[in-house]
């Protein structure tokens, strides 16, 4: 038989019990036995602050995840995002849910990577709770070049009515380029003075073109989702790194293309029985002090990349003995050497699936770690953005076809071809 002590004993212990549950249920705190600050659910501490205001020398891991797109649009998508294809999340209810995302090569709606991380779902999206900013700790390029060595910097177009960002870096034997792709949305009123082209022939519209034009200077937005026209700058918009595209007139300042100039370093001439013509130095679309380099420079880039390959990204090298390297003549190479894998930015393929673009994926260092870490910023009427993407260089073939450097998602190698001048590449220049 209960006696009257047992039963109060008992009815203090629920109701503790009760009391603590719904402590539990109301403040937590995990690490120790510290009360919860006011205001918090959760408060996790091993102590009090101490006098550098730490409370811990701990911290949580997330659920690790790959997330498979930025922004599903269904419960089911959502789901899939991070792996469980059979279920469905509400996107409503599970705003505010966190994971760490294992997916490097993850992008957003405008094609920039946007990387690994913690991310939160927003209802709509998944945000990256700390961008990866690798270029926020580059360098403006100090006003002299001489000063500039090895490092990768940062630079600004001629564009208005703000100047554009790009990056450039150096690579050896072949000189500095640029490791992001031009935007420069006009021509520099400031000319080279050692450039041919001292005058603009013929300025840049204000707007972009929706049709390649043979005869006179343009410009477009990098394209994909089935479009060929150029005219929309929503991908530009997000990631302004891509660079615009151009046609050949843009590109070199409407410069006339008269002999084949493949192969030729300046200072060397070309005739036939009517002409000579002598190759020299072509600011064109450039900004001051930088030029579209020749088909000779984009060769000496290559070769570069084949004797230093490692140094430039995650590849192997490449260079053998001198017969490895590439010669400097005005033949035709389709997709040659290996080396277009270096030059390929990790991340960059053809959205789909495709051995082809698996086994074939670049392998440059990031930009900031003097990768030239190429983007292909171009697909066709059948195919997404990231199918390929081509060069200009200032050199002509002939009346109507440029020598052009080209590389593609389901290739190691780079393509030597031309492209009729009315074509939209993108640019790259080379410091003078």
């Amino acid at each position: 038989m209960k006696t009257k002590r047992q039963t109060k004993l008992r009815l203090l212990f629920k109701i503790a019990f009760l009391s603590s549950v719904i402590n539990i249920n109301a403040q937590v705190t995990i690490g120790s036995d510290l009360e919860p600050n006011d205001g918090t659910l959760l408060d996790m501490k091993e102590s009090i602050p101490l006098a550098d205001n730490t409370t811990s020398t701990k911290g949580i891991i997330l659920p690790r995840v790959f997330i498979s797109k930025v922004n599903p649009d269904t419960h089911s998508t959502l789901a899939a995002s991070i792996g469980a294809n059979s279920e469905s999340y509400d996107m409503g209810a599970h705003t505010g849910l966190t994971v760490y995302n294992l997916n490097k090569c993850l992008k957003n709606t405008f094609k920039a990577v946007v990387a690994d991380g913690a991310y939160v779902w927003s209802g709509e999206e998944w945000i990256n709770m700390s961008p990866d900013d690798m270029f926020r700790d580059i360098d403006d390029a100090p006003a002299d070049a001489s000063t500039w060595g090895a490092q990768v910097l940062r630079h600004y177009d001629q564009s208005v009515p703000k100047a554009r960002v790009f990056y450039s870096a150096d690579f050896g034997a072949a000189g500095r380029w640029m490791i992001t792709n031009l935007a420069a949305n006009r021509f520099d009123p400031v000319r080279t003075p050692d450039a041919e082209d001292q005058i603009i022939k013929t300025e840049l519209p204000t707007n972009s073109a929706t049709y390649n034009d043979h005869n006179d200077p343009a410009w477009f937005y990098p394209y994909g989702n089935g479009s060929e026209n150029g005219d929309d700058a929503t991908i530009f918009n997000g990631n302004n790194l891509l660079g615009l595209m151009y046609n050949w007139h843009a590109a070199v300042n409407s410069k006339e293309a008269i002999l084949d100039e493949a192969g030729l370093n300046y200072g060397e001439s070309v005739n036939d029985a009517w002409t000579t013509v002598t190759v020299n130095k072509r600011q064109g679309i450039c900004p001051n002090g930088w030029h579209l380099p020749t088909d000779y420079e984009w060769t000496e880039l290559e070769n570069e990349m084949i004797r230093n390959t490692s140094k430039y990204s995650d590849s192997p090298d490449i260079y053998n003995s001198p017969a490895d390297l590439l010669p400097q003549d005005n033949n035709q190479y389709p997709y040659r050497g290996l080396h277009g894998r270096a030059m390929k930015g990790v991340c960059e393929s053809y959205e789909g699936t495709s051995t082809d673009g698996i086994s074939n994926r670049g392998t440059s260092h990031h930009p900031v770690n003097n990768g030239f870490s190429i983007n292909l910023v171009f697909g066709s009427g059948y195919r997404e953005y990231g199918v390929g993407t081509g060069f200009w260089t200032s050199s002509p073939k002939d009346n109507s076809n440029m020598w052009s450097r080209s590389l593609i998602y389901a290739s190691s190698g780079v393509d030597k071809g031309y492209a009729l001048s009315g074509s939209n590449l993108s640019v790259r220049c080379k410091k003078d």
